[in-house]
């Protein structure tokens, strides 16, 4: 075997394994100061701001939390079904630490805050609660493969649900030209049937990511 070769192959490895993980940790610094950037600008309340990008910039970091703490959701929960509003502002908050596009933090906030009469606060939380849902909702129909809903997170699938009043009877997962989907078959609450198609490349991702470490 020809050692000159072997020493020519190796150094193009090493220079391959380096170059993609060079760029592996571009893209995840791109996504990191993007979602920080669109994230401080919302903060200061400035209501231009994408939540499309805000979600994808980061559900695409890959150490975001992009499903909700199941302590924290809990927490919210039982105290907004108690009515303790100011007690459901404090995991709420901490939800928003791990994740500021937790929808549910910020409709918890929004409820609170506006029965508590803090009714700045209550606005603010309410444009990103509704500018999240929209985002989700602008991203596609989900009436097909090509034009399915773009998710960064299952529990983003049940506000799907949610916001369009059915319930789900059944799911298949399916890939496609690269790319992962999830299918569910609906109906809605007057008994008519539609499937709803979500792409949840985002999410296969990080499951991947997480098994391969």
């Amino acid at each position: 075997m020809n050692t000159k070769l072997l020493s020519r192959v190796g150094s193009a490895a090493f220079f391959l394994v380096i170059l993609t993980a060079g760029g592996a940790f571009r893209a995840e610094d791109a996504n990191r100061t993007k979602y920080e950037a669109l994230r401080d600008r919302v903060k200061e309340g400035d209501k231009a701001v994408d939540f499309g990008e805000l979600r994808l910039a980061f559900g695409q970091m890959p150490d975001s939390a992009t499903e909700p703490d199941p302590g924290l959701f809990q927490a919210m929960s039982s105290a907004l079904k108690e009515k303790k509003y100011a007690e459901a502002m404090e995991p709420a908050q901490k939800a928003l630490e791990r994740d500021f596009v937790d929808i549910d933090a910020h409709w918890t906030l929004y409820k609170s805050n506006q029965e508590l009469n803090n009714l700045q606060q209550a606005e603010f939380h309410q444009h990103i609660f509704e500018g999240l849902c929209q985002s989700i909702m602008n991203s596609g129909d989900g009436k097909s493969i090509e034009t399915a809903y773009t998710v960064i997170s299952q529990r983003e699938e049940q506000i799907v649900f949610m916001l369009m009043k059915v319930r789900t009877v059944n799911q298949i997962y399916q890939v496609k030209a690269g790319h992962a989907y999830d299918v569910f078959d609906t109906v809605g609450a007057t008994g008519d049937k539609r499937k709803i198609f979500f792409n949840v490349d985002i999410s296969v991702a990080k499951n991947r990511a997480k098994y391969m470490h």
